[in-house]
């Protein structure tokens, strides 16, 4: 199960990244497709 404080840690990573240009150095492969299947999940507790 995740808590709260690893939710917070990774959302200001992924804010980082992005802010930084590091996410799209690390993903540009997905970011050149015109289309992409990357799937949803829906969860109910």
């Amino acid at each position: 199960m995740f808590s709260f404080p690893s939710v917070a840690v990774s959302s200001s990573t992924m804010s980082r990244d992005l802010a930084s240009g590091r996410w799209a150095e690390r993903n540009h492969e997905i970011l050149d497709l015109d289309v992409a299947e990357l799937g949803a999940r829906l969860l109910i507790a």
